[in-house]
């Protein structure tokens, strides 16, 4: 089993046993506001939620939404002096979430190695797709940011965008740009495109990125 199926069987384990307690929240129902000291390890047992907050205009900018199988709380709960929700925490639809406080999670590191190790497995990996992020959006060119997306995200040198406006999103650029610059990869031979898969060549590996 994978980290993330691990984890699950834990913690139905620990809602079997009543240990914890499952959370029912109503599409739209508010778990956690914005500036809430952070006390538990959440845990999305079926649904989503999001995390969001007001820009300066008032409007509503969504921070990231979190799918069932998924933690929120994970990069807080440990920290003493940056502990504080970012964004309303909120039921993107019908939602079940799971909160684990700090001292059943110590608890649980200290008397279950399988699922210390797969917490850990999970939580790194998310750590490293926010630094993927970060680099992504260093890169101050748009179009090596799309290169560089797509080199660091396609499985045997084929990735699904889903949209040119998924891409977009991603990529933090607007729409007309990105899909100015796929329609120039393939003229360049770079890229190939059918429908919403793209295929890289073996002429992208040679592609410098500026930075």
């Amino acid at each position: 089993m994978n980290a993330k199926d691990i984890i699950k069987n834990k913690i139905e384990n620990l809602i079997s046993s009543n240990i914890v307690q499952i959370l029912k929240v109503s599409s739209g129902g508010l778990i956690f506001n914005e500036g809430d000291t952070c006390e538990s390890l959440g845990y999305v047992y079926k649904g989503k939620i999001n995390i969001s907050t007001l820009s300066i205009s008032s409007k509503e900018e969504i921070i990231s939404t979190i799918s069932d199988g998924d933690f929120f709380g994970q990069f807080l709960i440990f920290n003493e002096e940056n502990n504080k929700y970012l964004g309303d925490i909120i039921a993107n639809k019908n939602s079940e979430v799971v909160l684990i406080s700090k001292e059943l999670l110590y608890k649980l590191f200290m008397t279950d190695k399988e699922f210390l190790s797969a917490y850990l497995s999970k939580v790194s990996n998310e750590a490293y797709k926010i630094k993927q992020q970060v680099k992504l959006l260093s890169h101050k060119k748009n179009i090596d940011r799309v290169i560089y997306y797509l080199k660091t995200n396609n499985i045997n040198k084929e990735i699904d965008i889903k949209s040119i406006t998924n891409l977009s999103k991603i990529v933090n650029l607007p729409r007309e740009n990105v899909s100015r610059i796929i329609s120039k990869l393939e003229r360049d031979g770079l890229i190939t495109k059918d429908k919403n898969i793209i295929t890289l060549t073996d002429k992208i590996k040679k592609c410098a990125l500026n930075g």
